[in-house]
This record gives C-alpha cells, sequence and structure tokens, in this order.
C-alpha cells in the first residue's frame, strides 16, 4: 500500500472517529454550527437550495441581512467541514440447485471531500473551497472561490474569482450533483 493510500486511510479513521463523538448537525456543519440551525433553514431536500439557501450562498455564506456589518466572533469551526461518502450494497443469491441461500454484504468508499475555509469573512467577503478525493482517482479542486458581496438586504452586487462551478443555481441544487 502507498504512503498516499496509508495517509488517505488515516485521515478517513480520524474523521469517522470525529463523526461517532460529535455533537448532532445537519447541513454543512460548518454553517450550523455558525447559525445554531438544521438542513432545512437553507435546503427542501438536499442538495437543493430553499430561498434562504440561495441568498445566504449569493450574499457571500451569511444572512443578508448581515452584508456590511461585522462578523461574529471568529471560531475556526465555522470555517472547515468535512464528508465520507460511501456506498452499501446487500445481495441475497439463492442456488436454484440446492436449498442454500448466501448474502453478499459490501460497504465501499466512495469519495472524502474537505472545505477548509469556507464562509463568510469581513464585512463583504466569503469563500468556498472544495477538495474531493476518492480512489483511485487524485485529489481534485472542484470550488476554491472567493467571493465580494456589496450592498445591503434588499439588493446587493455579487461576484466570485477563482475556480468554480459555472453552473452554480441551476436544476435548484449547489453545484447540479448529490452534495452537503
Amino acid at each position: 500500500m502507498s504512503k498516499k493510500m496509508i495517509a488517505l486511510f488515516a485521515l478517513m479513521i480520524f474523521m469517522a472517529g470525529l463523526s461517532v463523538f460529535s455533537t448532532k448537525s445537519e447541513a454543512m456543519p460548518n454553517f450550523a454550527r455558525k447559525y445554531s440551525a438544521d438542513c432545512t433553514m437553507c435546503h427542501t431536500i438536499i442538495p437543493q437550495l430553499n430561498r434562504i439557501g440561495y441568498e445566504f450562498r449569493m450574499a457571500g455564506y451569511r444572512l443578508p441581512s448581515e452584508i456590511g456589518k461585522d462578523e461574529k466572533t471568529f471560531k475556526l469551526g465555522d470555517f472547515f467541514a468535512a464528508r465520507i461518502q460511501t456506498h452499501y450494497s446487500w445481495k441475497k443469491h439463492t442456488d436454484v440447485n440446492s436449498a442454500n441461500d448466501h448474502t453478499d454484504s459490501q460497504l465501499k468508499f466512495k469519495e472524502f471531500t474537505m472545505y477548509p475555509l469556507t464562509g463568510s469573512w469581513g464585512k463583504y467577503f466569503g469563500s468556498l473551497a472544495e477538495l474531493s478525493v476518492g480512489i483511485p482517482e487524485e485529489w481534485e479542486v472542484e470550488n476554491a472561490y472567493v467571493r465580494g458581496v456589496y450592498g445591503n438586504e434588499n439588493g446587493w452586487f455579487e461576484g466570485r474569482v477563482g475556480v468554480f462551478h459555472a453552473w452554480e443555481g441551476f436544476g435548484a441544487s449547489d453545484t447540479g450533483r448529490s452534495g452537503p
């Protein structure tokens, strides 16, 4: 096994351990922690965003009423999140020539995704970083951008610079695929 695979495996075990001992949170945990909210604040059915979810993202990962206002006290945990995607399959086999039935059960690793430095900062800025790796894939930068937001809750202008999904928001989802 390569050093890269050993490191990934160790990271997965560490993240799984954190999820077992962490308190319950829904939505992206960094936003849920910051706002003491659950997924229904921003989502209808994950990953579909409701109106508040769209406005929250467009306002630079803050509520529109917070545009241009000083940030709350900085907490590092409000800017980091991660997820592990797995796939479980179960299949029952019946041997027609005998009375023996057997089952196959498998839990497979699909993808590990980190969201470092994701959230609002300053009066007018927000950032999103989404880094993923799956087996046998290499690390992929899915999003890495800074969003500037100017205006107030009644209307604002926003722009992004960096690597991002150009189709953000189409199909009523965050990036057009399953996600947080």
